[in-house]
């Protein structure tokens, strides 16, 4: 996680320091008390600090979309983001994606030491998430790419693709080989379940960077899950032939 002195430096030169402090703040408010003190392993136990750093990061995903931030600081390149294949591979080598989502966050969630309550709960809603961000089609881009190069009248560009809908510079941070692989459909749900876990670590809750789920970036005015903004009261039946 970036280090508590390189974020502020970032947050001063990119909003000021009273911005950044008040929205990243704001944030954590919103949030359970429970999502923010209940990580999912005890290595993964966060202060105040940690706390703030994740938030701001966040914050800044939401307002930068898909600016990516140039860097020789190594303390921003999460050691997190480079994970073995053992969990990638998980499931039957010719399945479907929303199998292969179910095999691969039930394989990540379990190396990290969840309980089987929470895997079941989590890949659950991995399959929701998914499915409402790209119909589970791996090669799916935001705006069918019109925007990836061009920007959209809003003034932003969108890059989100593949089945969890990474923007280029989180799949650069999290997909094996980058956003040039988002495309692969296994690369790209076990660094969705990875950043889920790292997130949760952080003190956050999980499905925040998507909106699908956090129902954040504008476009999406409800989450498709329960206990989020604008959420359905249960999770859809279908999810209980993967779980």
């Amino acid at each position: 996680m970036p280090s508590s002195s390189s974020l502020r430096r970032r947050a001063r030169l990119l909003l000021g320091s009273a911005l950044a402090a008040t929205t990243a703040v704001t944030v954590l408010a919103a949030a359970p008390a429970a999502a923010q003190t209940d990580p999912i392993t005890e290595i993964g136990v966060t202060d105040p600090d940690s706390r703030f750093d994740a938030a701001l990061a966040t914050l800044l995903r939401v307002i930068y979309r898909d600016e990516a931030i140039e860097t020789d600081d190594p303390t921003l390149r999460d050691l997190e983001a480079k994970a073995d294949r053992g969990c990638i591979d998980a499931g039957p080598a010719d399945a479907d994606v929303p199998t292969m989502v179910a095999a691969i966050f039930d394989c990540r969630l379990t190396e990290a030491g969840v309980d089987e309550a929470h895997v079941d709960k989590w890949t659950a809603e991995a399959l929701v998430v998914a499915e409402c961000e790209s119909l589970f089609e791996a090669d799916a881009v935001v705006f069918d790419g019109r925007y990836l190069d061009t920007p959209h009248p809003n003034g932003n560009r969108y890059s989100a693709a593949g089945v969890f809908q990474f923007i280029r510079a989180t799949a650069d941070k999290w997909i094996e080989g980058g956003y040039a692989n988002v495309k692969d459909a296994r690369l790209n749900i076990d660094a969705a379940a990875r950043l889920f876990i790292h997130n949760r670590n952080a003190g956050l809750l999980g499905w925040d960077d998507w909106a699908c789920a956090a129902a954040h970036d504008g476009f999406k005015v409800g989450s498709v899950l329960p206990g989020w903004p604008g959420g359905p009261a249960e999770l859809p039946a279908w999810v209980n032939e993967y779980v």
